[in-house]
């Protein structure tokens, strides 16, 4: 049985090719290894990134290709377990709003990329440090 489930995205931004390249890479760069390169092609402008988003971890397929002097089509294909397909969209989109924000123009640095992390997975580790704190305190 097939557990993973393709997701494809493919749109045309009105940016270079150049651009948009340099936005993915200062992303990358900034992102305190949230976002990775894990792998790129220039002759092919590819790339194949590592995406992390608290426990969900994605690894992207991205091609771009030149359709004019401003525009660029990009192809985005990734695959994922079942079950994960809202979390991991959330990680697509927060890179992709990162890649917006970049073309815009805003300043993007660490805290920008950073964002909020402060989410579910720090709730659970501190629910089991208070939980073994009053354990060891009922038994001692």
């Amino acid at each position: 049985m097939n557990d993973r489930v393709p997701i494809t995205r493919d749109f045309n931004l009105n940016y270079p090719i150049e651009d948009i390249k340099k936005s993915i890479e200062l992303i990358c760069s900034k992102s305190n290894k949230q976002f990775v390169v894990k792998n790129k092609n220039d002759v092919f402008n590819s790339y194949t990134l590592t995406l992390v988003g608290g426990l969900i971890i994605l690894n992207p397929n991205f091609q771009l290709k030149k359709i004019s002097e401003n525009e660029t089509n990009l192809v985005i294909t990734c695959n994922f377990r079942e079950g994960n397909t809202i979390s991991s969209n959330e990680v697509l989109d927060k890179f992709f709003n990162l890649v917006g924000m970049s073309l815009a123009g805003e300043t993007i640095d660490e805290n920008v990329v950073k964002g909020n992390k402060a989410g579910c997975f720090t709730i659970i580790i501190g629910i089991l440090g208070l939980s073994s704190s009053l354990i060891y305190y009922i038994v001692s």
